[in-house]
């Protein structure tokens, strides 16, 4: 296969004209997004980590002051249910943990490629962290909720 040489195309360029006040904006908001996206990922799991440490005493608090254990009718699919929030709430947290912790990974200062491979890699890695941490999280709200409105109207 004959590979085509590129040095005799012409670029035709059709009109030149300095950037716009909004497409100054617009640099400098892709600027902060490229920039910053790791420390908004970082960011959100520091605070989910510690609304989920909260929200896992919380849970225990609100479980006895509804009567879990003091009660005698309560069905063993709630009794089996209200060990799953806990559960899930650690799940969660260690999720969001992966996403704080920094990777280890070797990357040449001196190759834009490479930066931007560990960059990716590393966005990659801690979006899924942080993703699988907020649907366990959500997954062990909704069975809170489940099982303190079945001890409510228990």
């Amino acid at each position: 296969m004959a590979e085509k040489d590129n040095a005799d195309e012409k670029i035709e360029v059709v009109s030149v004209s300095a950037l716009t006040p909004s497409d100054k904006a617009l640099i400098k908001f892709g600027e902060k997004i490229l920039i910053g996206s790791g420390d908004a990922i970082k960011d959100f799991s520091k605070v989910m980590i510690t609304l989920t440490s909260g929200l896992f005493a919380t849970y225990f608090a609100v479980l006895k002051f509804l009567g879990f254990g003091e009660s005698h009718n309560i069905s063993a699919m709630i009794t089996g249910l209200a060990i799953w929030p806990p559960l899930l709430l650690i799940a969660s947290m260690v999720g969001f943990v992966f996403g704080v912790v920094p990777l280890s990974s070797e990357m040449a200062l001196e190759s834009p490629e490479s930066i931007r491979a560990y960059r990716q890699r590393t966005l990659r890695y801690k979006y899924w962290a942080m993703s699988i941490g907020l649907v366990l999280f959500l997954t062990s709200m909704i069975l809170m909720t489940i099982v303190s409105l079945a001890l409510l109207y228990s």
